[in-house]
């Protein structure tokens, strides 16, 4: 299977589609009733300066995670790597400087090359990544709190489909070239 950038976006169940719907369903865990599910997850609510829109970050030994509602930027502290995912389901390479501090990623170098193993791997571990949240929402709130939050929404997928499709993208990602 020949694996190109436009072959997973000419898909049904395109990035596009499944980011906006990603970054939607943060959205609606933000302001859950029951309490913010990302906070829960171990994300920390941060603003840096004035203007700037809300940040949540989630920070580990491997990876550090700053999430907007424009878009999410993943650092991958083993690999160097950092990444950018617009809300429109672009993946793109991070620039250098923004390895080191998950504060600022205002700055994009190029588009993922999907050819690269390298860039392969980085975006599979961000869509593997989706897959566990959701599935952990899925265990934390409920099937259902999902399900209510898509009926605001024109769904690409079910509320009970979104980890298992962030999960095939994942391993779309680290199939061969």
């Amino acid at each position: 299977m020949t694996r190109t950038p436009g072959a997973i976006l000419d898909s049904p169940l395109s990035l596009k589609d499944l980011c906006d719907q990603q970054f939607w369903l943060f959205g609606c865990d933000i302001h859950r009733q029951g309490g913010n599910l990302l906070v829960e997850a171990g994300f920390e609510r941060r603003r840096f300066g004035s203007g700037r829109p809300t940040q949540y970050v989630f920070e580990s030994a491997c990876n550090s995670i700053g999430l907007w509602g424009f878009g999410l930027h993943w650092i991958c502290h083993e690999r160097g790597q950092a990444l950018f995912v617009s809300r429109e389901g672009d993946f793109l390479e991070a620039g250098v400087s923004t390895v080191l501090a998950v504060r600022d990623p205002w700055t994009v170098e190029r588009r993922l090359q999907l050819g690269r193993e390298a860039d392969r791997q980085l975006a599979s571990d961000v869509c593997g990544w989706f897959a566990e949240y959701e599935t952990w929402v899925v265990e934390t709130a409920g099937p259902e709190y999902r399900a209510e939050a898509l009926e605001d929404w024109t769904p690409c997928c079910g509320a009970g489909q979104t980890a298992s499709i962030w999960a095939a993208r994942a391993a779309w990602f680290q199939g061969p070239p």
